[in-house]
């Protein structure tokens, strides 16, 4: 519970941290691992695991879904709407898609445009 007085407050908080600094900084540590934050941020943001996303990796042949280029850093597509996993993509890919708005009648009349320009 903490102090009404801030100075006690601050008090308090620096000598617990002077009394625990080594634990402190080895979580803060464990943390900041880069493959830690890939894994907080698939759970949070997707609710897949590391284990679930490399997984799904390797069921694609390393490839993303939509050109089937090679790549090792492929990301995670999801519906919008839903939080639908549909699969892992290029940031190419997925990028295109998005900027499309997820609107399968607006790729469609980009796909109409470039068959009707080209040679």
């Amino acid at each position: 519970m903490p102090y009404k007085d801030k100075e006690k407050n601050k008090a308090c908080m620096r000598a617990y941290y002077e009394n625990n600094k080594e634990a402190i900084l080895k979580k803060q540590k464990e943390v900041r691992t880069p493959e830690k934050k890939r894994e907080t941020h698939l759970k949070g943001k997707y609710g897949i695991t590391l284990k679930q996303y490399h997984e799904m990796h390797k069921s694609q042949d390393d490839c993303c879904k939509i050109c089937n280029n090679k790549t090792d850093k492929l990301v995670v597509d999801h519906c919008h709407t839903t939080g639908e996993i549909r699969g892992l993509l290029c940031s190419t890919c997925n990028s295109a898609i998005g900027l499309l708005k997820e609107d399968p009648r607006v790729m469609n009349n980009a796909i109409e445009y470039l068959k009707s320009t080209s040679s």
